[in-house]
């Protein structure tokens, strides 16, 4: 074997443990939890570190797959006992399960993660209350004073007061993407009514009306970077690219398929 490709325990272990947290956020949650800490103590130490959960994805949670007495599944809940109180881990980014998105699981991190940035959210139907509001979601969010950047689906269209516990209490706010089939015109209000200080928007849709991505552009001024992924033929004519004019980056995709790495 040739011995540029041996690393030693003694060249891990003099690695800082800053460098080493960094690498090892980019594993997957299962290879965080179950592999990283058994390699080594430096790999240990590590994985002890409260920034090592910094990013936090749920959906690949489900599917954790243990072969102890039988197959079995780590749910979501139990892995984030284990980050935040076990590992006291402090979470800035989170993507929540497309499954199994409850109130309970919801307000359990927001309550305890304060410094969240970023959340992707890919199904919040089961949030839905009896009177179709998300008084959740609303309360999580108002939890999130740092949240500069949200993924929502829009299987469901969100009520106006989410949209305005969004202004009100996240005020670093500046990306927002919204993926999913269409927005409804309300949906569409409701965010330039409270958004228009968002520097980016990312949509990817099936089909969305040219007036409201009109909207958009007319009424969100501070726009630097725009992009349309539409799955049905989208037109663009002269008043589109004069509102578009002044985006630094603007592009509009015409695809049939659906990619999850575009958000």
């Amino acid at each position: 074997m040739d011995e540029a490709c041996v690393v030693s325990d003694v060249q891990w272990a003099n690695l800082e443990i800053d460098i080493l947290v960094c690498i090892f956020q980019k594993l997957e949650e299962k290879d965080r939890l179950i592999g990283v800490p058994l390699v080594c103590r430096a790999w240990y130490r590590a994985s002890k570190d409260a920034l090592y959960w910094k990013h936090l994805d749920l959906e690949r949670c489900y599917g954790f797959n243990w072969q102890i007495d039988g197959w079995s599944y780590l749910e979501p809940h139990k892995f984030l006992e284990f980050v935040l109180e076990k590992r006291r881990g402090v979470i800035h980014s989170i993507v929540f399960p497309s499954m199994f998105t409850t109130e309970t699981l919801l307000l359990s991190i927001a309550n305890r993660s304060p410094n969240i940035e970023s959340v992707v959210f890919l199904d919040c139907r089961q949030l839905k209350g009896p009177e179709e509001e998300y008084k959740a979601l609303c309360e999580a969010v108002s939890k999130w004073p740092l949240l500069k950047s949200i993924t929502m689906d829009a299987s469901d269209c969100l009520p106006k007061s989410f949209w305005r516990e969004l202004e009100r209490c996240c005020t670093n706010l500046s990306t927002v993407k919204i993926r999913g089939v269409t927005l409804a015109g309300k949906e569409v209000a409701h965010i330039v009514g409270h958004l228009r200080g968002i520097k980016a928007l990312i949509l990817d849709l099936f089909f969305i009306n040219k007036e409201h991505v009109v909207s958009f552009l007319s009424s969100c001024k501070k726009l630097e970077h725009f992009v349309l992924r539409c799955h049905v033929g989208f037109e663009m004519d002269r008043e589109f690219l004069n509102l578009a004019s002044g985006i630094n980056f603007f592009r509009v995709i015409e695809s049939p398929h659906h990619d999850d790495s575009f958000l």
